[in-house]
């Protein structure tokens, strides 16, 4: 099968990688965050999000370059895909400041 690349992150998302969308999603404090955690996190969000034989590789997707190699049967819309992934609960969970043990 060959691999074809879809593109880098900034073509789908605002920032230019996931780190930066993510820190962009933690507003004014960041340094209340475990930033590295909660961008792992949400990577790893993307990646289970995509259908099967699509990955998000440093900051490229890469697919099947081939229709017929594809999972999938409408357009894939890589967009939404990351719009579907809800960012709060990801950052609450790497929240250091504020925490109560």
């Amino acid at each position: 099968m060959l691999i074809a690349d879809y593109g880098p992150w900034s073509d789908f998302a605002s920032g230019r990688t996931p780190e930066s969308y993510v820190e962009d999603a933690l507003g004014n404090d960041p340094a209340d965050y475990d930033l590295y955690a909660a961008s792992a996190a949400f990577r790893r969000a993307v990646c289970e999000a995509l259908p099967d034989g699509v990955t998000l590789s440093g900051h490229h997707f890469f697919g099947p370059y081939h229709e017929q190699d594809c999972e999938w049967d409408s357009p894939l819309d890589i967009r939404a895909i990351i719009d579907s992934i809800d960012t709060e609960p990801i950052i609450k969970a790497h929240q250091t400041a504020g925490r109560t043990s």
